[in-house]
């Protein structure tokens, strides 16, 4: 438990070290992971296909790669966590968006680089993040999050997207300087 509280706040620092040398183009390269070995990864093409629709939403091509727009954030589990810019109208279209960038690693490197991810750029590049996305509930009246299916949520919508009151617990900290409202959090969950 500790380690994980101790990367996942060495992750929030790097990432706030280099939002402010990125700061004005913030987000992260997409990489396509084998979903039968995940140890078999590959960095998403140049020139994206299938992703158009979505340029001026989430993502869009560079000259080094597909570019995912996002912030640097954590799931409940201290997973670390692209949170993609936009906030989706339904589950159903944060869906097509993640399906979006699947199609970009299955027509790349075939149907087994089903499971997505982001690195660089924002985010450190020793890390492996979650892509998460946020949409409208049912209801129209709560913003749900979820993480793009990858190498640990291979089913959408799941557990794995950004935790607004974990967030807002690390914020707090950072202002107070004590550690412990996190670790309370934390053992609650």
């Amino acid at each position: 438990m500790k380690k994980s509280l101790v990367s996942s706040l060495l992750f929030c620092s790097v990432s706030l070290i280099q939002f402010s040398a990125h700061a004005s183009n913030i987000g992260s390269y997409l990489f396509c992971v084998n979903k039968e070995n995940s140890s078999d990864w590959k960095w998403a093409p140049i020139t994206p296909k299938g992703v158009h629709e979505f340029e001026k939403r989430g993502a869009s091509g560079s000259k080094r790669g597909t570019w995912v727009d996002g912030t640097p954030s954590l799931n409940s589990y201290l997973h670390p966590v692209l949170e993609v810019s936009t906030i989706y109208k339904d589950v159903d279209e944060a869906k097509q968006f993640c399906t979006s960038l699947q199609k970009i690693c299955t027509k790349s490197y075939g149907e087994d680089y089903s499971h997505i991810g982001t690195s660089g750029g924002i985010i450190p590049a020793f890390f492996w993040n979650y892509i998460g996305v946020n949409y409208y509930g049912e209801n129209k009246d709560k913003i749900k999050s979820s993480a793009c299916e990858n190498w640990t949520y291979t089913e959408f919508p799941n557990k794995g997207g950004v935790d607004a009151k974990l967030i807002k617990a690390i914020k707090d900290t950072v202002k107070e300087g004590d550690i412990t409202p996190i670790k309370d959090l934390v053992l609650e969950k």
